[in-house]
């Protein structure tokens, strides 16, 4: 006897098995696939964070700072950098272990960051002052090299203010000019007699001019006549004067008003009794004060 019924429920029982395995093959095969996909696209994503960091390492190699505090603050930075490349290569990475280590990049991209602005902005300060410092030091050299030009400047002034005062000095004294003397025989009425020879000389004939000087101040005048014979002893010794420590042996004083117009003076000295004049040379010098004017010789025979 044949029974259909129960046969019938083991095919439907069986070939609902069938479509079951079939319905999980195939979500097996797809969770597969999706489970490659997810695991390349990890893998994927580590590979990025690791060029990712080994690129801001690199850059890290090519920042170089003075500033001790700062390139500390680097290498700390630079440490944090490796160690995270170091982490990731060696960990098992996840969806949230790349989310941790993408967060960790960015922070450490905003420290790099907020150091490098401060590199910046403290090379921007140092070259302001370098420039600075630059322009000081050519200011300086220039107002050095303007010290030094002002002090030969100035030296030489002082040589010329000097020059000038001793030309002042020299000009506001007496001159005496055209000084001449002469051995006098005799003196006549109208004419002097003179000689060459000692023997006959009885005086000597002084004469000079003192020239108008606007420097010189007008009024009497001291003027000493010294004349030195051959003894290297003064003719005609009539007194001696001080001026501070230097003295003065003349043989005659002169007392000439000055009034600031060509003064022609002429005078005689006479030799001293026990001292005639004799054979060789005698020295006329012209004096105002300590101020010798003018000098001249005479050669007697």
């Amino acid at each position: 006897m044949i029974v259909f019924p129960q046969t019938y429920n083991y095919r439907l029982i069986i070939g609902s098995l069938i479509l079951a395995l079939t319905v999980l093959g195939v979500f097996t095969v797809h969770n597969q696939n999706k489970l490659e996909e997810y695991n390349s696209y990890l893998a994927q994503e580590k590979k990025l964070i690791q060029n990712e960091l080994s690129e801001m390492i690199s850059r890290f190699d090519t920042i170089d700072v003075e500033n001790k505090e700062l390139s500390q603050q680097l290498e700390d930075s630079k440490l944090k950098l490796e160690q995270a490349l170091d982490s990731i290569k060696t960990l098992k990475v996840s969806a949230n272990l790349l989310t941790h280590y993408r967060s960790k990049i960015e922070m450490l991209k905003d420290e790099r960051n907020q150091i490098l602005n401060l590199v910046e902005k403290l090379e921007s300060k140092n070259k302001t002052l370098q420039t600075e410092a630059a322009q000081s030091k050519q200011q300086l050299t220039s107002v050095k090299n303007l010290a030094v030009t002002l002090k030969d400047t100035n030296v030489e002034l002082e040589k010329d203010n000097k020059t000038l005062k001793k030309q002042i000095v020299s000009a506001s004294q007496m001159q005496v000019t055209m000084l001449d003397a002469k051995a006098v025989k005799r003196v006549g009425r109208n004419r002097v007699v003179t000689t060459d020879k000692a023997k006959r000389t009885n005086k000597l004939l002084v004469e000079f001019i003192i020239p108008k000087n606007n420097l010189v101040t007008t009024g009497v005048k001291d003027i000493y006549i010294q004349i030195v014979n051959p003894n290297n002893n003064v003719v005609s010794n009539k007194d001696e004067v001080k001026f501070g420590k230097q003295t003065l042996i003349y043989s005659k004083k002169l007392d000439v008003n000055f009034t600031n117009q060509d003064v022609e003076v002429s005078t005689f000295i006479e030799a001293d009794e026990d001292e005639p004049f004799k054979e060789g040379v005698y020295f006329v010098n012209v004096f105002n004060k300590e101020n010798r004017l003018a000098s001249i010789s005479i050669l007697l025979d």
